[in-house]
């Protein structure tokens, strides 16, 4: 026998969800029911404990045989409950290193961390029985007595033979699904040094941590006393019968002048600012009784185990998409921070239980007992615990990967990352308490929140606006970072287009130390570490903005299987050549002179964007007249391409902005007018006579040429400062093929004639001018324009045109040199761009042979494009920081195995030591640097203390 596949049913009165398996098992009552199992992928077997039967000898020695690997779908509830099973003392559990866990596994994969979740997902054949659910409420939990069930208080096997069968029946499939599992599961397996990291998981949970249970049980009872008055202090001032109650208390409120839709913790705090004295009263006592945290001590009393120490806190790769660490049970992830300088003196006097001396001393007693939590975490008798962690784990990893010098600098020398990326960002030296040190809390905020691409947002999910920074600060604030950081916005734009080109074009690619590969729907990304992580099913999408993204699938915010978008920074493939002209709102620019103050045309519209990178000098391609790296991604007809793999290839056509010139043609030409004269389509005009469809004009936009114009060309998004519109003459005109004036003025309609006169007047009124004669076509003819009525209607017409404009619309203008790249076409919308001697549909690629600027620009709106002219033509950097972050932990925690670690906390380690320990042995020992991350420089610093707090 080399494996055995197990999975167990039991009983217990408590209740799982609450105490965990530890506590679970300590029950007089635990029993396990049914031990469902399967020797070396064999066949199936039932053993049915709770009517009598025992499990083969050959079985039960297996569980204690080092040559036999145990498998389970979360095997930790299997191995403990065995544990309690064949007799172990309190405290001591069967081996894990013997055990490998299939829940595991799908994580490392990606897949949910549900049996059910993980049999969907792969498609099995045999899945997960769906009446589970009802069956473990009937037999493994305790019920409620009634008439009915003769008033037990648990349903056995002889109380419904039909569903106890079938519970044999879900046991065996659960076995027979979690085989299956593994056998889907087989090509990809889990290396071993992640399963040395989950033993080393194991042995941290079934040691466990001492709670300091007097402390804990007159937290309880002060906080159950505190509560009642304040309940009733609301009552005095509300008159409520509940005033727990948020539909109450929120009608309350609203009855005394005070709206608001909700009652939560930020809300409240907004509210408590400008509300009146009575209602802030109110207030107060509703954000003490909201206090949540507090309730941990609840939690801690339900998982404690009979020794006095709560275990399996800790969920390894809880975070399946970084393979970090998650909370369970009292979750030491987020537990409140201490800011009391008294804190030893008020742990005394809560857990001496003197509440009266408490409320002598404290203003809140709630806040006391939620900033005491930490300190119910002891050492043993004689023991002391060293509290160390890394300092800034993450922007060291970040800084190291990108090749950020000046940060590296900082981290060697022993310097305040907050103050020097104040210093870098602000250009002024910034000293803790010192010199400009009100600039380091910008720092700060700037470190924490914009290290993977985070812009206003982050900032602002970060609390930005709750550290005095108002709205106007923030942008700059993230300019300012980013541009003192460039190597690491660099590696945010290399990681992705790795990223892309990896699951566009299945092969493997990598980036700074950083492998990307696609297998059998997997997309994988290697760690410097060696483990790799996995994304579902990935594919190019669109995100929620309409701009492109890789998503894949996984369990997202809704708790449930779908596609998600990657976050981090989105995919930009703008690296062209110094000056490459790009269409903006102010005409053509050289891509080095754009700004923030540009809006970037993206073949649709007009978009925002996050500034200039420069990418140094790079080796550039000929791409028809445009000079760009061969990376560059262009669009043609067969989608986005490496622009150096697209020879041969057609481009794909891009609408250009309505009435948009160029800069050259607009200078050159000296009339007064610039057309086009955009006519718009109503759809309830016919011809009667001729049947035909025809075009009405209803609004005339006209743009006066001045200095302004020439800077800015305007757009339909932008209307002419000068003149803003004109109302037309209602008659019909009849629609040609190609609706240039010159075929309109064909048409021998008398709209064309009323239209020209009357513009003349309009525009002298303006003091413009316009030519009595306009010539047409190629040969130049000349025709005149009479005169007739146009009405004039400035005040209907005072808002710029719409971006959504009416199908069907046509464009009338002269048709010659001033309609640029032959834009003067048919069309919707705005004007396509095709192809044209000048820049042919056939894409041409030559070597230049020599090496210019590059630059791309960032954050280019929601579509991540932008486009450029020649010759007449128009957010996962986070997982894998995070991800590096995480081995590195679990690299000093396999160092330090030898000690008695009993929990971690993010990048914090807490040992329960002997008094010989000393700190600077462990700091030391966590400080030392992976071989696979060389150059790291790591620093680990703490504090040793009689209980758990946060120094």
């Amino acid at each position: 026998m080399k494996k055995l596949s197990i999975d167990l049913e039991s009983f217990s009165s408590a209740d799982l969800r609450k105490t965990g398996v530890y506590r679970y098992v300590q029950a007089p009552d635990f029993e396990i029911l049914l031990f469902g199992y399967s020797v070396d992928d064999g066949e199936m077997h039932v053993i049915d404990l709770a009517q009598g039967e025992l499990i083969p000898d050959d079985i039960r020695s297996a569980l204690t045989d080092e040559t036999v690997t145990k498998w389970g779908f979360n095997s930790n509830f299997e191995r403990i409950c065995l544990s309690r099973h064949i007799g172990l003392p309190t405290g001591e559990y069967l081996d894990p290193t013997q055990w490998r866990c299939s829940m595991v596994w799908s994580a490392y994969l990606g897949l949910p961390l549900s049996l059910a979740g993980v049999g969907a997902v792969l498609k099995l054949d045999k899945q997960k029985l769906d009446a589970g659910k009802d069956l473990i409420k009937y037999f493994c939990q305790p019920c409620k007595p009634t008439k009915v069930n003769g008033g037990r208080t648990r349903n056995v096997p002889a109380d419904a033979p039909d569903k106890w069968a079938l519970f044999k029946s879900y046991n065996l499939r659960d076995v027979e699904t979690e085989m299956a599992i593994q056998e889907k599961l087989s090509h990809f397996p889990v290396p071993n040094f992640v399963w040395d990291e989950y033993h080393h998981d194991q042995e941290i949970n079934d040691r466990g941590i001492r709670l300091d249970m007097t402390l804990v049980r007159n937290a309880i009872a002060m906080d159950t006393r505190s509560r009642d008055e304040l309940t009733n202090a609301m009552q005095e001032l509300t008159e409520l019968d509940n005033p727990n109650s948020v539909a109450q208390m929120k009608t309350w409120l609203a009855d005394n002048g005070l709206e608001t839709d909700s009652l939560g913790k930020k809300q409240v705090t907004e509210l408590l600012e400008s509300a009146p004295k009575p209602l802030a009263d109110v207030l107060l006592l509703r954000q003490q009784l909201a206090k949540s945290s507090v309730r941990k001590y609840q939690a801690m009393e339900n998982c404690v185990c009979a020794d006095g120490r709560a275990r399996g806190m800790f969920m390894f790769y809880g975070a399946n998409r970084t393979g970090r660490f998650s909370g369970r049970l009292i979750q030491l992830q987020n537990l409140p921070r201490n800011y009391m300088n008294d804190l030893k003196e008020a742990r005394g006097v809560i857990r001496s239980g003197d509440y009266d001396t408490a409320r002598m001393l404290y203003d809140s007693v709630p806040d006391v007992l939620s900033e005491l939590i930490r300190t119910t975490f002891v050492p043993y008798e004689g023991g002391k615990f060293i509290v160390a962690d890394f300092s800034a784990i993450e922007a060291r990893v970040i800084a190291w990967l990108a090749g950020e010098q000046w940060r590296l600098d900082v981290f060697e020398n022993g310097g305040d990352i907050y103050c020097a990326s104040a210093s870098q960002m602000f250009h002024v030296p910034v000293e803790k308490n010192g010199a400009n040190g009100h600039l380091r809390q910008k720092g700060k905020i700037a470190e924490l929140a914009l290290g993977y691409g985070g812009s206003v947002g982050a900032l602002k999910a970060m609390g930005a606006l709750e550290m005095d920074l108002s709205v106007e600060e923030l942008k700059p604030l993230v300019d300012a970072w980013r541009e003192s950081n460039p190597n690491i916005v660099q590696l945010w734009w290399e990681v992705d287009r790795a990223v892309k080109t990896c699951v566009m074009q299945r092969i493997p690619t990598q980036t700074h130390g950083i492998r990307f590969t696609y297998e059998s729907g997997f997309l994988f990304i290697t760690l410097p570490s060696g483990r790799r992580l996995a994304y579902v099913m990935p594919r190019i999408g669109e995100n929620r903005f309409g701009g492109e993204a890789v998503t894949y699938e996984g369990v997202g915010a809704t708790k449930k299987w779908e596609r998600i978008e990657s976050y981090g920074p989105k995919f930009v493939e703008n690296c062209v050549a110094e000056d490459t002209l790009v269409v903006t709102d102010y005409g053509l620019v050289s891509i080095q002179n754009v700004t923030k103050q540009h809006h970037i045309w993206d073949g649709v519209e007009f978009v925002q964007h996050d500034g200039l990178i420069s990418q140094g000098a790079q080796s550039t391609i000929d791409v028809n007249g445009i000079q760009m790296t061969d990376k560059h991604k262009i669009l043609t007809t067969k989608g986005w391409m490496e622009c150096g793999k697209a020879a041969g290839f057609e481009w794909e056509n891009v609408s250009l902005p309505d009435c948009f010139i160029s800069r050259r043609e607009c200078e050159e030409r000296k009339t007064a007018v610039a057309v086009p004269l955009c006519l718009r389509k109503n759809k309830d005009d016919f011809c009667q006579r001729s049947n035909k469809k025809t075009i009405s004009c209803k609004i005339l936009w006209v743009y006066e040429i001045t200095t302004d114009f020439i800077r800015k060309f305007c757009s339909r998004h932008e209307p002419s400062p000068s003149i803003r519109g004109v109302a037309l003459h209602e008659a019909a005109l009849q629609r040609c093929q190609s609706p240039c004036l010159s075929q309109l003025w064909a048409t021998w309609h008398n709209g064309v004639r009323h239209m020209g006169s009357q513009l003349r007047k309009f525009l002298e009124g303006y003091g413009a001018y316009i030519q009595n004669r306009i010539r047409f076509g190629p040969h130049r003819q000349q025709q005149g324009l009479q005169s007739g009525q146009l009405p004039v209607d400035n005040a209907k017409n005072q808002q710029s045109k719409s971006p959504d404009q009416p199908e069907n619309q046509h464009t009338v203008w002269r048709d010659d040199d001033w309609c640029a790249c032959g834009i003067n076409r048919d069309r919707c919308d705005n004007a396509l761009l095709p192809g044209s001697p000048q820049l042919a549909n056939r894409i041409t690629v030559r070597d230049t042979g020599c090496s210019k600027p590059v630059y791309d620009i960032r954050n280019c709106g929601p579509r991540q494009r932008f486009v450029v002219w020649n010759n007449g033509k128009g957010r996962i950097v986070s997982n894998c920081v995070q991800a590096i972050s995480r081995d590195i932990l679990c690299y000093a925690m396999q160092t330090l195995r030898c000690c008695n670690i009993v929990a971690h906390v993010h990048d914090e380690i807490i040992v329960e030591a002997n008094p010989r320990m000393s700190l600077e042995a462990v700091c030391e020992q966590m400080s030392r640097t992976p071989p696979w991350v060389p150059g790291l420089e790591l620093w680990a610093d703490g504090f040793v203390t009689d209980f758990y707090k946060k120094d």
